[in-house]
């Protein structure tokens, strides 16, 4: 007699526990419409990134938001840093062959995405997590509502099947698409920026419906990428558009006036007189040069 197993995955399992929980109240989302402060790996110019220091500093600071990298080991403990390799010297350590024990032993001062959480909770404010990694969207949707914090995260990626696994797993959650690149300091790299910024054109036209594929909330793009018709385009469409990562009050003050959601940087204390609440609250309609012409 032949028998059947049926196998269930972990992303099945959470997938149906989330459809079984009461929907959140609209109320408790970020508010798109406020224009917000993002502390880029908290406040990187003054203390060490992805550090406790640092996002203590982004808080006091004035941030509403602490952006983080965040990376899975060996044993899918998520842990923050933007490289895949940490430590110094002979304590140098790739994060994906090695168990959360092991990196802390060889980095103390490495900090785990639960000990961010403990923060966050603790201080209210909102999280941005960057997901560096594949593979890591259970293990980082799980945690964050065991923490009961999937109403105050935005997930962003550079990666469109990476959003729309956590839809799936967890609606509850903001989801930004991450688009661009730091300019090069040298030669190299110079043809893909140039590539890059030579599609600025193209953006109002194209991005709004890669987000719709995406299942994205917001687009997350390097400043220089960012013109007026694109945040027309985008607020038309219902998504939000914040830009990283500026330092210069000169460029975060153009973007505000352009009516960006937000801005990421690595200096809030320089950046935070500048916000405001948008002229554009809840991305309504404006006629003008840049107005609306089709909306999703």
């Amino acid at each position: 007699m032949q028998t059947f197993r049926t196998i269930i995955t972990p992303e099945a399992v959470y997938t149906i526990a989330m459809r079984l929980l009461p929907a959140l109240p609209a109320s408790m989302l970020p508010p798109w419409g406020r224009q917000l402060l993002t502390g880029h790996r908290g406040a990187a110019a003054y203390a060490r990134e992805n550090s406790r220091a640092s996002f203590l500093l982004a808080i006091e600071m004035g941030a509403d938001i602490l952006e983080c990298d965040v990376r899975m080991t060996r044993d899918r403990a998520l842990v923050l840093a933007h490289d895949g390799i940490v430590g110094r010297g002979r304590a140098v350590a790739r994060i994906a062959w090695e168990t959360e024990a092991d990196l802390r032993a060889r980095v103390p001062d490495l900090l785990s995405l639960a000990d961010l959480l403990g923060v966050v909770q603790a201080r209210g404010v909102l999280l941005n997590v960057d997901l560096k990694v594949p593979e890591a969207e259970v293990a980082l949707a799980g945690m964050l509502a065991a923490h009961d914090l999937l109403h105050r995260t935005i997930v962003t990626s550079r990666a469109s099947y990476q959003l729309r696994r956590l839809r799936a797993l967890a609606p509850a959650l903001r989801l930004g698409l991450s688009k661009g690149s730091s300019p090069p300091r040298g030669p190299r790299g110079a043809p893909e920026w140039a590539a890059l910024v030579s599609q600025r054109p193209l953006l109002p036209r194209m991005l709004p419906d890669i987000l719709h594929r995406a299942r994205a909330d917001a687009a997350y793009l390097h400043h220089r990428l960012i013109t007026p018709p694109l945040v027309a385009a985008l607020h038309c469409g219902g998504f939000g558009l914040y830009a990283w990562t500026v330092d210069e009050p000169d460029d975060a003050e153009r973007l505000i006036g352009w009516g960006v959601d937000g801005i990421t940087t690595n200096r809030p204390d320089r950046i935070r007189p500048l916000i405001r609440v948008s002229a554009n609250e809840t991305h309504q309609k404006k006629e003008g040069p840049y107005g609306c012409h089709n909306s999703r």
